[in-house]
């Protein structure tokens, strides 16, 4: 017979299998859980620890809970980030790719974005707001709007929905000069420890120049 043992849930005890998994333990929707001991386990990680491994038991936790972040050093690590994915492409005529951010770190803009080979010519400046950004994800793209661009705009316009005095979802009204892009990332979760592992700008840009490029 299986051995089991008492384990604390909430302040609730009851018997269970020493080798139940955490995740068979604990409420649908459970975010983390802090164990008797002090340590914090995530849902990600329910799976690989069994009951016997908390023997004190453990606290639910269904709302997330960050604890202060560096949101100025992953701005500077998703800049370096965009500006190696852009060094990818060929040079551009008009000078380089490059991705700056603002001085208060607002919008990170970029000149010369590649287009695809159908673009004549291959390239725009664009912006993204990241004033909110991590805890509120791109919500759509602004792209620099004037005589010379009026064709590259028609033609991102036959592929995705481009308004110019219009924007939805929360994003910020275009200013003078600027068409948006209706591209909104959702399930945004930043890996801070290394932000290639999961959601970020480059990845973002990427996706919208994939969808020019089909």
């Amino acid at each position: 017979m299986a051995k089991r043992l008492p384990i604390t849930i909430d302040a609730d005890t009851q018997f269970v299998d020493a080798t139940t998994p955490i995740s068979q333990l604990v409420p649908a929707g459970t975010r983390s859980v802090v164990t008797q001991e002090g340590k914090i386990i995530e849902a990600s990680d329910f799976a690989r620890f069994r009951a016997a491994d908390v023997p004190g038991g453990f606290d639910t936790q269904t709302a997330t809970i960050n604890k202060a972040r560096d949101v100025a050093g992953l701005k500077q690590r998703e800049l370096a980030r965009v500006n190696w994915w852009l060094s990818g492409f060929e040079p551009c005529a008009l000078g380089p790719r490059q991705a700056l951010l603002s001085n208060s770190a607002e919008f990170l803009a970029i000149r010369n974005f590649p287009l695809p080979d159908r673009f004549r010519p291959d390239h725009i400046n664009l912006c993204i707001a990241i004033d909110r950004y991590p805890s509120t994800p791109p919500l759509g793209i602004y792209l620099a709007h004037t005589q010379a661009t009026g064709q590259i705009v028609s033609q991102i316009k036959s592929r995705l929905n481009v308004f110019r005095d219009a924007a939805f979802h929360g994003a910020y009204q275009p200013r003078a000069g600027f068409q948006w892009v209706c591209l909104i990332a959702e399930d945004w979760q930043v890996n801070w420890n290394d932000i290639r592992r999961g959601p970020n700008l480059q990845k973002y840009l990427a996706h919208f120049y994939a969808l020019l490029a089909e």
